[in-house]
This record gives structure tokens, sequence and C-alpha cells, in this order.
């Protein structure tokens, strides 16, 4: 609820400043991004929890003789469920890797605010086969054209998009 409210506040507020509508779509499209992964983050932990605490599923009540010849067997021990990291999932595409709120991140300060140059640059990287020719072309057009500082994190993070992606080929 609160989310809501500060959301609603927010909206107040840029309606009050008179700014541009495309500006607030966008806001709204990165505040509802925020508030959806916050919303998975939290499901993720909440499962990695009942996981590590070994809860088990609630199950429905079975029939006397189901019952019976269950409490003659033992159980049989689970292995422990694994939930992957947003980054530890392999990406094919490298656009189904970018969350829109880091998509705007590289266009603004990656890209210097050109979308087109973003857009051709992720084209050519998809043709890419392998990790080596995408850190290849990324240091060598895209760092040296924009002026990267590879200590920047969004360049760190730019470089760890390529990674996840390439790690499934």
């Amino acid at each position: 609820m609160q989310r809501i409210n500060l959301l609603i506040q927010k909206l107040e507020e840029m309606a009050g400043n008179e700014q541009d509508n495309s500006l607030l779509d966008i806001d709204l499209m990165l505040d509802y991004t925020r508030v959806l992964y916050a919303d998975l983050l939290e499901v993720r932990k909440n499962k990695l929890l009942a996981a590590q605490a070994g809860a088990e599923p609630v199950s429905t009540p079975a029939l006397a003789i189901q019952h019976a010849e269950a409490a003659t067997e033992p159980p049989a021990s689970e292995p422990e469920a694994y939930i992957p990291d947003i980054a530890d999932v392999p990406v094919i595409d490298i656009r189904t890797g970018i969350g829109i709120n880091d998509k705007y991140l590289y266009i603004s300060e990656l890209f210097g605010d050109d979308k087109a140059a973003y857009e051709d640059a992720i084209r050519q990287l998809n043709t890419f086969s392998n990790l080596q020719q995408a850190i290849k072309y990324a240091e060598q057009e895209l760092s040296g054209k924009y002026r990267w500082d590879k200590e920047q994190p969004t360049v760190q993070s730019f470089y760890n998009l390529l990674n996840n992606s390439f790690s499934s080929i």
C-alpha cells in the first residue's frame, strides 16, 4: 500500500511540474519496473528461505490406505532446490537480458542519449558467435567512440551482460 501511495504522490508532483508527457510515461514505466523487480526479489527470497528451512509443501489429506503404505516406506531425501539469480540465467538474445531500466541507463550513460547507436550496437553484438568477438567489438568500437571508463558501474554492468549473454553459447 505504501508503494501505491508513493506512486500517486510522485504522479501528482510530476503533473504539477508541467513536465513533458513522454518523460512522465518513461518515469511511470521505470517506477512500475522497479516495483515489479522488488516484488520478484521478495518472492525469490521467500522461496530460497523456504528451501533452506526445509519447509514441506502443504499437501491434501490422503486416503487411509495410501497413508498406511507411506508410513512403512522411509522418506526419500530431496535435493535442495537451487534458485538461480537473474544474472545466472544464460541469455540467447542480448536484448532479452536487458531490463527497461538498464536499457535507458545504457542509452543515456554509455551511448550519449543516442538510441539509434544503442540499437545498432546491440544488433551488431547479437551477430557475434562468441564472447571474445563481442568484447573485442565493445572495447575497440564502442569504448573508444563513446569514451567509456571501465571503472564506471554502468560499463561494468554492460560487460557483465555480455558475459551472461555468451555464457550459453
